[in-house]
């Protein structure tokens, strides 16, 4: 009775073990992509041979696809005081002879990306080591290279970027530390693990970031709202734009190729799915393009945050106003909020007992926020505060201030141009010379009906 229930056991571990071990490799999804660790050999680091002997039970990411590799261990291939884009190059030719390129090649059958995370320990030892005798533990600055295999050229290679820090794994002898409290009290091999373990995960984090989104591509798992597997492990924050495309079948050529589709934008609501499975998402909103449908390819694309209009003002205050927005989202957690600054001029009469002619010249600043109506039409309101200047006296200028509250709406001609037209509603100050000194008059009742509503027409162009 013992013995069955033991074998039963055993074979509910093995093919548990087993389908762990290869969940990233069975059945990937469309656009996952592959990212297997390499660990560099370096014979005069104390200590590397009992990381290595760990390699094999690092915890890997389930948002990634990962080849166990016959040997995960790259033989030392350069001088550690080598410029970072020798030791690269080092590293990349180490690869190719190594053939770990075309090992890898060989088992991605689905033609998913394959990317390489090679590891370098540097000055790995304990915390006794280190000169603190009432801890036990592990600390080492860490390297990390990535390297991108271009498919189906299995034997080429191009290093992406690299990333220096550092990692640790302490406990207090006398009792647990409070950043690793939810553990029990851990033996040196344990602290060993779980300093791999961080390793790992701090440097595909980084490097994923670093690398501006060569990782952070992605495709779309859920329309309606649109949502997409990636999260801050991939550095994605409000308001960062990716491209959608869909891949077709070019009959001229016969293959297959990008089919632009349109434009998203992350919203605030970014999942942290650093020590999260692949089943997390964000979600997103469309702003240019046709509908979306699942499995579409995302691909992050930089872009300035920047917006450039030209408009034509009509009404009271009007003439020629030129406009920039910047995106504000890396300052605050919201989409779609802008700081603006504009600027008009308009030459208009008057008459202050006879006609005058006056050039007056206006910039204000404040404000912006967007809201999606449709997938290629924007609402957009503005509140901002500014000055309008007049020189009717040849030695005197005046001016006074004023505030703007308005609206446009914007219709895609481009993804990245916009026809729009809107109305501000312009309310003015005390009128004030070039001293300073107040006339003790409003704006608007020395150049008379000078305020109110005025529309607008213009182009926008995205930066």
């Amino acid at each position: 009775m013992n013995t069955c229930f033991h074998v039963i056991i055993l074979s509910v571990f093995h093919l548990t073990f087993n389908s762990f071990s290869s969940n990233a490799v069975t059945n990937p999804k469309p656009g996952q992509k592959a990212v297997s660790v390499i660990l560099l050999d370096f014979p005069e680091e104390n200590h590397l041979k009992e990381l290595e002997a760990l390699q094999h039970e690092l915890q890997i990411s389930e948002k990634y696809i990962h080849y166990n590799l016959g040997n995960p261990i790259l033989p030392s291939p350069f001088n550690r005081n080598s410029p970072i884009s020798n030791k690269a190059e080092r590293i990349r030719q180490k690869l190719i002879e190594s053939h770990i390129p075309n090992e890898i090649s060989a088992k991605n059958s689905s033609g998913n990306e394959c990317y390489l995370l090679v590891l370098d320990y540097q000055n790995l030892m304990t915390i006794e080591e280190a000169g603190q005798p009432e801890f036990k533990g592990w600390k080492s600055n860490l390297n990390g290279y990535l390297f991108l295999i271009e498919q189906p050229k299995k034997s080429q290679i191009h290093f992406l970027t690299s990333i220096t820090d550092s990692v640790d794994a302490v406990q207090s002898k006398g009792r647990t530390s409070v950043s690793i409290m939810q553990f029990s009290d851990k033996t040196q091999s344990k602290l060993l693990k779980a300093l791999a373990q961080k390793g790992y995960e701090k440097m595909l984090a980084r490097t994923v970031e670093k690398s501006d989104g060569y990782l952070g591509r992605t495709v779309i798992c859920q329309t309606n709202p649109i949502h997409a597997e990636i999260g801050k492990s991939e550095g994605l924050r409000t308001d960062d734009r990716f491209f959608a495309y869909r891949m077709v079948n070019d009959r001229t050529t016969n293959h297959v190729k990008k089919s632009f589709q349109g434009v998203v934008r992350a919203t605030n609501r970014i999942v942290d799915n650093t020590f999260l499975s692949s089943r997390t998402t964000s979600s997103f909103y469309q702003t240019a393009g046709r509908k979306l449908r699942t499995n579409d390819l995302l691909e992050k694309h930089k872009e300035l945050g920047l917006e450039l209009s030209l408009a034509n003002d009509y009404g009271e205050i009007g003439g020629l106003s030129g406009r920039l927005d910047t995106r504000l989202c890396r300052f605050v957690n919201c989409r779609a909020v802008f700081l603006y600054m504009e600027g008009g001029f308009q030459r208009k009469m008057y008459k202050r007992g006879f006609l005058y002619s006056y050039d007056f010249l206006r910039f204000d600043m404040g404000l912006s926020k967007g809201m999606q109506l449709t997938r290629n039409i924007e609402f957009r309101t503005h509140l901002g505060y500014g000055y309008e200047y007049t020189n009717f006296i040849s030695d005197k200028t005046f001016h006074a201030p004023y505030f703007k509250l308005g609206a446009n709406v914007y219709v895609n001609l481009l993804h990245n141009m916009q026809l729009f037209g809107g109305a501000g509603f312009y309310k003015f100050g005390t009128m004030t010379d070039s001293q300073s000194t107040s006339r003790h008059i409003l704006w608007n009742n020395y150049f008379v009906g000078r305020e109110g509503l005025s529309t607008t027409l213009g182009v926008k162009v995205g930066l």
